[in-house]
Parts: C-alpha cells; structure tokens; sequence
C-alpha cells in the first residue's frame, strides 16, 4: 500500500513511517495534489449555496469595530453571492499552490542542516501529511449537508467539525488574537504537524529530534503570524 501512489494517501495516515520510508526513495505529488484539489472544490461547491453572506459579513464588521456605511455592506453581500461558485473554483485551484510554495520553507530549512532534501521530497511530505486535512474535509462534507445555512458562527472557527479549541471553549469575549490562536490548536491540523516531522524525519534523513525541532519552530512562525494578523486586522 505504501509503495503505490495511490495507496500512499491512505498508508500516510495509518502507517506514515513505512510511507514516508518509501516516499524517501521515490517521492510522489500528483496524487495528493488532486485530491487536495479535489475534496477543496466539492466541499466549496456544497458549502457556497448555504453561506449566510449577511450574517457573515455584518457580524465581521461588528467584531472589528468599523463603522461601514449600509450600501457598501450590500455591495459586498452582493458581490459574495454572486461570485460564490468562482470564489469555490479558485480557492481549490490557489490553495493547493499555496502548498506548493510551502514546501519551500522545510527544504531550506533541512538544507541548512546539511541535508540532501530536494524540492520533489519536501513537496511530497508537505502534500502526504496534509491527508489530515483532507479527511477532516471529508468528515465536513456531511456536517455542511445537514445544514441549510451556515452563518458567521458556522466559520468562525475555520472548520465546520468541533476539532479545535475555539470551538469548545471560544466566546465573544476573547480577543481575537486569542481566539485565532485556540483555532490552531486543531487535532486535525496537529496530526498533519505530526505528520511532518514523521516525514521529514525520513525523508530529509535527520534525526528525530532535529526534525522536530524544526517543525516546531515552523508552526511557531505560522501560528504567530496569523496570531499577529488577528490582533493588528481582527
């Protein structure tokens, strides 16, 4: 099952160190490349037509503390609306690049370290650990279509499952720095970092701990910078 690049997709996830032993000595992409675009697109296309767009972006400029004049609060709902369908389009197209331009960050990374880590293997541990993301995607699939609206609440924690802290303990009173934070602290997001260090382990063959550490200084960097655009922007 690890040794196929289909059945990597699933092996990452029951079985990462046999996969990503194998990744090591042929790396893949294609196929978690689709299938990130994939379940992106068709999770956008069923959540798109139940999006409450006034709920969601009246409720945003509230907790911002703006005062936006009604027309262009309609203008803006307006415009949501209609473009839905291509904004679900596109975000399945440009989220999986943005992947791709994140791999960048862990290959120089381990470089530094004196690892031999090419661009392909780093794609490739980037795009197998983020199976975790995609099943929690999946799981979601279900949840939006028992749902006939979804409203400012329904997103705010950036995923429709209860997987994260915000979703267990979050309120309106929390900053939104604080808030943004409890959102990271996802199992789902968690496990891919998981993932990663597993991967990169065997993949940019370093030691455990020089992987970890790495990682570890990686989530920092992208935990701090949406902590510190939560608390500058809200």
């Amino acid at each position: 099952m690890h040794d196929s690049a289909v059945g990597r997709l699933l092996g990452v996830l029951v079985a990462p160190g046999r996969t990503f032993r194998s990744i090591a000595e042929r790396p893949t992409w294609v196929a978690p490349l689709l299938v990130t675009v994939l379940v992106t697109l068709c999770l956008g296309l069923m959540a798109a037509p139940r999006m409450d767009y006034d709920d969601i972006v009246k409720q945003q400029v509230v907790r911002s503390g703006r005062d936006v004049p009604q027309d262009l609060l309609d203008k803006q709902i307006d415009f949501l609306v209609k473009a839905r369908t291509p904004l679900a389009v596109a975000s399945a197209v440009v989220f999986p690049a943005v992947l791709c331009l994140l791999a960048i960050g862990p290959l120089v990374a381990f470089r530094l370290l004196g690892s031999e880590l090419t661009y392909g293997q780093a794609l490739s541990v980037v795009l197998h650990a983020w199976m975790a993301q995609v099943l929690a995607a999946l799981l979601s699939i279900p949840v939006v279509l028992s749902r006939s609206t979804l409203g400012f609440a329904d997103i705010r924690t950036g995923t429709f499952l209860k997987s994260n802290l915000a979703s267990l303990i979050g309120t309106d009173e929390m900053s939104h720095a604080v808030y943004t934070f409890l959102v990271c602290l996802d199992v789902f997001s968690l496990w891919m970092w998981i993932l990663l260090v597993l991967g990169y382990r065997e993949v940019a063959r370093v030691s455990l701990a020089k992987a970890a550490t790495t990682m570890i200084v990686l989530w920092v960097v992208v935990v701090g910078c949406r902590v510190g655009w939560a608390a500058v922007f809200g």
